[in-house]
């Protein structure tokens, strides 16, 4: 795992970016909080930045991916957190995307009280929906540690330890469709 410092500025940059774009645009009640909204944006840009990628152009149409890297179109999915990322927390991916036109998913975990952008893995659709937990609208859901909530839209869940660990800046620029194997090595760095 990857850790990143999140700066100010990149936070206001983000805010600045919600001011002028509303980038929950499906029309339903699956669009994300503004808050949701900001994990996600900060999560993308603080990857990108890291990445040395071009900054994102905001259209009205979302294409379904954040990068692509080598022949893959990755979605750069962040949840919210107030704690580090912990190896048994699962990441989510709303029912309704699984037809985008992603290759696969880099997921991350923002840790809002910390600023720190925990980036966890990556991992191929195929594997993904092999690997991961329909949990349908409605069902209740018991977390590791005993507390429950209510499914509010179709979702797939996956356990950290199911997705590839990255632990360089090497490693994700090698992410294709075969994978990228490098020895993990442990890394926080300012950002």
């Amino acid at each position: 795992m990857i850790t990143l410092d999140v700066k100010d500025s990149t936070i206001k940059y983000c805010h600045k970016i919600l001011e002028k774009v509303n980038l929950g645009t499906r029309g339903n009640h699956t669009d994300g909080t503004p808050q949701q909204q900001l994990t996600g944006l900060v999560g993308e840009i603080s990857l990108l930045k890291y990445l040395e990628k071009p900054m994102p152009v905001f259209k009205e149409s979302y294409v379904g991916y954040d990068v692509v890297l080598n022949d893959s179109k990755l979605d750069i999915k962040t949840m919210g957190r107030t704690v580090p990322m912990q190896s048994h927390f699962v990441h989510n991916l709303l029912a309704l995307q699984k037809n985008n036109k992603s290759d696969g998913y880099i997921f991350c975990s923002f840790n809002m009280r910390d600023s720190q952008l925990d980036v966890c893995g990556y991992i191929f659709k195929d594997d993904f929906f092999k690997k991961s937990t329909l949990f349908k609208k409605g069902q209740m859901r018991t977390r590791d540690n005993g507390t429950k909530f209510k499914i509010f839209s179709d979702l797939y869940e996956i356990k950290n330890e199911d997705i590839k660990e990255v632990s360089s800046r090497k490693q994700i620029l090698g992410i294709k469709k075969r994978g990228a194997d490098f020895t993990p090595l442990p890394l926080s760095i300012s950002y």
